[in-house]
């Protein structure tokens, strides 16, 4: 029994010896999941190079039948595998939405299965950055914004302040950017390079400033020359001038009067204004040409910005009146003494209320009487008798022409004559009449009155 057991021992060996061979001659395919033992080489790019285009092609040489490539950009990986074909893989790796260092490592497959041991390189990829076409840098925009841009390809993502609004997946590149909520003033538009699934957004960017201004022209200050004015054409305060201060450039300007309360009844065009104080002269006429009623009316200045974003001012209350100028003629009486300022005698003269000289009564109330050189043989100043009158005018929007007429005469037979002088209002002496002797009404001269009037008050 002992020497039956050998035999059978022996037999097995022999059947696990033939098994045995038989599994080392299995085909290759039946070893998935083994990974070969070579190391492919890198033949571009160079390492240390510059990666300035989309696709990256990677070349390496390898023994085995398949290489891995990989580009690691940040923690960004970008994989592909491909097959041998003459000891020699070449890849196209899509670098699109990527920028800066990367790693690119090649290693060898079988079925899948990789050496862990790869070769590998380092490149800088410096793609050309997007661009944006539309809008320019600084310009002013309401609530939204078309933006384009252009790309070398991929994708673009767009940013507002910073924040992703919105990705396009190919060209043209433009998408409408909303601001509505947000702050007057700045904000950053930014495109952003990315991959052209759009799910990798690392890329070169490019930006531009906007301003949101969505409250148009603003007004302050607003004016008016002349209210109540007359618009009667009569010369006196026919037209009032309107203004006021606008903030910014207006495209579109226009100025609104209308009736208290009521509506529109003039409009008035000024076009494209700058910034700055800015006015218009008011005739009182509507739109037809008529003059308007009188009454109180507003104005307001209404501008538009290059956006069509539309600003208008407060209303401000002008007065029109119907009155018209009226030529009156005035004529007024005062005595002497109630009119006089005062007045200068020489020595041999003197100024007196009337009395009774030389047998001639003349005792008129308030009256004067001027004597000179009633000493006999004086002159020059000594011989002088003179005194200074006032009367207040009438309130006038113009005055015309004035004349100073005086009652009295000499009082002695052989009285001498005696003048009135006119006083203008820079106090020097203007007009002047000498009187007759004989007792009446004596006329001065007729003169301007504008080049006499103290204010209200003429002296002679």
């Amino acid at each position: 029994m002992s020497h039956q057991f050998t035999a059978s021992l022996r037999r097995w060996s022999v059947v696990l010896a033939v098994s045995l061979s038989a599994t080392l001659v299995v085909p290759a395919t039946a070893l998935a999941g083994v990974a070969p033992g070579t190391v492919p080489t890198i033949t571009s790019p160079a390492d240390a190079s510059t990666a300035s285009t989309s696709p990256l092609t990677v070349t390496a040489t390898s023994a085995a039948t398949q290489v891995r490539f990989t580009l690691d950009a940040g923690g960004v990986l970008v994989t592909q595998t491909v097959s041998v074909t003459g000891a020699s893989a070449t890849a196209d790796l899509s670098v699109y939405g990527l920028k800066g260092s990367a790693t690119v490592s090649a290693a060898d497959c079988l079925t899948g299965a990789c050496n862990l041991i790869e070769d590998s390189i380092g490149v800088t990829l410096d793609l050309p950055a997007p661009v944006i076409t539309s809008p320019t840098n600084n310009k002013v925009v309401g609530n939204s914004v078309t933006v384009q841009a252009t790309a070398p390809g991929g994708s673009l993502q767009f940013l507002l302040d910073g924040n992703a609004v919105d990705t396009d997946l190919s060209a043209p590149f433009e998408e409408s950017v909303s601001l509505d909520g947000k702050s007057q003033g700045s904000h950053a538009i930014t495109v952003k390079q990315c991959n052209v699934a759009g799910t990798i957004c690392q890329g070169a960017t490019d930006n531009v400033t906007v301003i949101k201004d969505t409250h148009g022209p603003k007004w302050s200050e607003l004016g008016v020359s002349t209210s109540p004015f007359y618009p009667v054409n009569d010369g006196y305060k026919d037209t009032t001038n309107l203004s006021a201060k606008v903030g910014e450039k207006s495209s579109e300007t226009k100025v609104e009067i209308r009736k208290q309360g009521g509506p529109v009844v003039r409009t008035i065009k000024l076009g494209r204004v700058d910034q700055g104080r800015i006015k218009v002269t008011r005739n009182g006429k509507k739109n037809n040409g008529d003059i308007v009623a009188a009454g109180k009316y507003t104005f307001q200045f209404i501008g538009t910005d290059a956006n069509g974003v539309v600003g208008k001012s407060s209303e401000k209350v002008v007065q029109v009146s119907d009155k018209k100028l009226v030529k009156k003629n005035v004529t007024k009486t005062v005595s002497a003494l109630g009119s006089g300022l005062g007045d200068y005698s020489g020595k041999c003269s003197r100024v007196t209320l009337m009395r009774s000289l030389d047998g001639y009564a003349r005792n008129w109330k308030n009256g004067l009487q001027w004597q000179s050189n009633f000493r006999r043989n004086c002159t020059g100043s000594a011989s002088v008798a003179l005194s200074a009158h006032v009367i207040k005018t009438e309130q006038a929007v113009r005055y015309g022409d004035f004349q100073i007429s005086t009652y009295g005469g000499a009082s002695l037979k052989n009285g001498g004559p005696a003048k009135i002088l006119y006083v203008k209002k820079n106090e020097t002496i203007g007009a002047r009449q000498t009187l007759g002797t004989g007792l009446g009404w004596h006329k001065g001269d007729r003169e301007s009155l504008d080049k006499y009037l103290f204010g209200s008050k003429l002296l002679w």
